[in-house]
């Protein structure tokens, strides 16, 4: 879908809603253009005119109530007078511009509802037991989410930078195979990536916790002549292509410190990549993309969503499971744990983060603790990385009761590395080092 406006007081605005919605924005000047031509520029005066009728106000009145409505729909209330009045030559432009702007939220708003749409397929094609649920929105470009930049630099962080951070937790399954998979899908643009995981377990030595497990991702394109070049060259790589659930599925084997990670990578639909830990855990992804009708994971009735914001670039979940608990050494039940924030009343816990707006991320404890504030200190206390936990900047508030809420500055390399180090074990994927 391609928008074409012409130049205004709102066309700054409508650009920056639009652009990432449809497939092109063009802003256009007529009236310069006519001014070229030797027209007469109109002169611009006070508003409302003398000469508009009482008709026209009343009209123009109820129309407004409409855009206010939709404005604050999308967190823009009490721009009306900036995006209507202003510059305007009569009452048919203020008419023109109110009727125009409603039909570009429209636009807007569908395409943000298609988006949910699509988060809410994939969301019930994971398993119901499902505990952490990572999210990236889109649109973002699939690459290797490396920076290059020296690690023990304490340099000022780009919002680029955070973004890939964030894209590359989503999506770290997608640089098994030695970056096969990501050099088949280099720059081909994603418009949603998560990943579902249960089941975390200490490692064998060092290294990551492995899990139960896959990262989902959502193409613009059709992905059918990228995943016949992928699957014929990983089976010869690794002569490992098998048939799960109907689905030809390139099966990889890699060495991780002391542990053998098996990765499941699938192309179950034109514009889908999924990229799994566990044999099960994919076959019933794929058995759920069939018949999708049955429990759904995280369902929506846990207190963890009240505090979700799904419009943040990214974001994410996790509803503590009790049940796996003895063999989760993140899990906060059952006391001090080598990778835990320790509560046996905990709940769960849910994050976001727009580098495109602000360096900094949100995390959301909930427990059922009377001393939740003192629990949470204890997730980056002062005594660990004095420095680097130091230049977080951290900032608590209770929410409710039971509820606190932290958030944190992520303008400085260092400090950015703490964070993840110990976020990452937040939602399960701690690393023993």
């Amino acid at each position: 879908m391609r928008v074409v406006f012409e130049e205004g007081t709102w066309a700054t605005w409508l650009y920056d809603l639009l652009k990432s919605h449809v497939t092109e924005v063009l802003v256009c000047n007529t009236r310069k253009n006519a001014v070229r031509k030797g027209s007469k520029k109109p002169k611009p005066h006070s508003w409302p005119h003398d000469n508009t009728t009482f008709r026209e106000l009343t009209y123009i009145r109820w129309c407004c109530i409409d855009l206010s409505n939709a404005l604050e729909q999308i967190g823009l209330a009490g721009t009306l007078s900036e995006l209507c009045y202003k510059d305007c030559y009569g009452a048919s432009e203020v008419l023109r511009n109110i009727r125009f702007i409603l039909a570009l939220i429209a636009i807007s708003m569908t395409a943000c509802t298609s988006r949910k749409v699509d988060f809410e397929q994939v969301l019930a094609r994971l398993p119901a037991d499902t505990e952490s649920l990572l999210v990236a929105n889109g649109p973002f470009w699939m690459s290797n989410f490396q920076m290059g930049q020296e690690v023990y630099t304490n340099h000022e962080v780009t919002s680029e930078e955070l973004e890939k951070h964030f894209e590359g937790m989503t999506l770290q399954l997608f640089n098994f195979g030695n970056g096969l998979l990501e050099k088949h899908l280099r720059g081909k643009k994603v418009l949603l990536a998560l990943e579902g995981s249960r089941h975390f377990r200490p490692p064998a030595g060092l290294g990551e916790l492995p899990f139960e497990g896959c990262a989902v991702a959502i193409f613009e394109d059709n992905l059918v002549d990228r995943r016949d070049v992928f699957m014929k060259e990983a089976a010869q790589k690794t002569g490992r292509i098998e048939e799960i659930e109907g689905q030809r599925v390139a099966i990889f084997e890699e060495a991780y410190e002391q542990d053998i990670w098996r990765i499941y990578i699938a192309f179950p639909q034109k514009g889908v990549v999924l990229a799994a830990t566990n044999e099960q855990f994919l076959r019933e992804m794929l058995s759920r993309m069939r018949s999708p009708e049955r429990e759904r994971a995280l369902p929506s009735s846990l207190p963890e969503w009240k505090y979700v914001n799904a419009r943040a670039q990214f974001w994410g979940v996790r509803h503590f499971d009790k049940q796996r608990a003895r063999e989760d050494p993140t899990s906060p039940f059952g006391g001090r744990k080598s990778a835990n924030l320790p509560d046996d009343d905990a709940i769960g816990l849910t994050y976001e983060s727009s580098p495109s707006k602000e360096r900094r991320a949100t995390l959301t404890y909930l427990s059922s603790s009377g001393n939740v504030g003192k629990i949470e200190e204890g997730r980056f206390p002062s005594s660990s990385e004095p420095e680097n936990t130091a230049g977080l900047h951290i900032q608590r508030r209770e929410l409710q009761p039971g509820v606190i809420q932290s958030t944190y500055d992520l303008s400085r390399s260092l400090s950015l590395n703490w964070f993840f180090f110990v976020f990452i074990a937040n939602v399960g994927h701690a690393i023993y080092i």
